[in-house]
């Protein structure tokens, strides 16, 4: 069994990715409640098959997906916890990278996404496209 979710976001400016589709199968982790908003490092270590899902405020978009690089994520979605508005996601300057996808989306993508990583769905059960 599986559950499938089609939704819509934002893809960051500064997601060092190309241009192609990207499709891969993550885990999806959520950060600790005291960490909700990753604008510091992060307390844990992460792999390049996770996902980090992180709510908007507290700090720059980039400065989410930096955290989220450096402590060894495969992706970054960050949503929106004001509303069900889409923002493009942007660097500090043009031409800033940080090479892992990063995408933008609404609250109720964001909180579907929370509920995914609470009850623990296995390594690798979420298929993420990102696509141009």
């Amino acid at each position: 069994d599986f559950v499938e979710v089609k939704a819509s976001g934002a893809k960051a400016l500064f997601s060092g990715r190309s241009d192609a589709p990207t499709e891969k199968w993550f885990s999806i982790v959520s950060p600790s409640k005291d960490q909700a908003e990753v604008c510091e490092g992060l307390n844990s270590i992460g792999s390049s098959n996770e996902v980090l899902v992180v709510k908007r405020g507290g700090c720059k978009f980039m400065q989410k997906a930096l955290n989220a690089y450096n402590a060894g994520y495969g992706a970054c979605i960050v949503y929106n916890s004001h509303g069900e508005n889409l923002l493009i996601m942007r660097g500090d300057q043009d031409g800033d990278t940080i090479p892992i996808p990063s995408v933008f989306v609404t609250r109720t993508v964001g909180e579907l996404l929370g509920l995914l990583s609470a009850t623990g769905v296995d390594n690798n059960d979420v298929c993420i496209q990102i696509r141009p």
